[in-house]
């Protein structure tokens, strides 16, 4: 099978592409190549970028996979756009709220991360069992659930379970304002 020499332009399109929808790359390098987008690489890859920040649907986890968004064209669609401050997120990208904590728990069961998405399952049924959680503890339970997902995935399953009772155990006391 012969290797594929991609371009510069297009491994800078591929690159900023969300991981969890890369695939086709070799028909994706058809299309770049026969709409010759090289010269627009820079313009592209920008909206990608934005997108993948600022875009209502792909932050929700509804990102198109990189065929359908270069067949369709849709770094000239218009979205519907997060406001920073409606979302309270300028310096902090963690989420603010349980829909949010669902739309990051879609994302990373897709990535297959699956201690992430396990905890954040939790976070949203501690959040949801106390009538919402005020956003210090929020960002303490996101906090921690980043820090411990983290060791969770350097563990075996029966050390990772046994953490994860004790993860929901510090969520609730969060949640509770018992918390540290």
């Amino acid at each position: 099978m012969k290797k594929i020499s991609y371009t510069e332009a297009f491994t800078k399109f591929w690159d900023v592409y969300p991981k969890a929808r890369r695939q086709a790359k070799a028909k994706c390098f058809e299309k770049w190549q026969q709409f010759e987008l090289g010269e627009h690489a820079g313009m592209i890859a920008a909206h990608v970028e934005v997108r993948a920040k600022r875009d209502k649907q792909w932050r929700d986890g509804y990102v198109p996979l990189p065929l359908t968004f270069l067949n369709q064209r849709r770094w000239e669609d218009d979205f519907e756009e997060i406001s920073p401050v409606a979302n309270h997120k300028t310096s902090d990208s963690r989420p603010q709220s349980a829909t949010e904590m669902r739309g990051l728990l879609r994302t990373e069961w897709r990535q297959q991360n699956y201690f992430r998405a396990v905890l954040n399952s939790n976070m949203v049924k501690v959040i949801y069992n106390h009538g919402g959680v005020p956003l210090p503890a929020l960002r303490q339970m996101v906090d921690y659930r980043n820090h411990v997902a983290g060791q969770m995935e350097k563990m075996d399953m029966a050390d990772a379970n046994t953490m994860m009772v004790q993860v929901v155990f510090y969520m609730r006391e969060l949640a509770a304002g018992k918390g540290a």
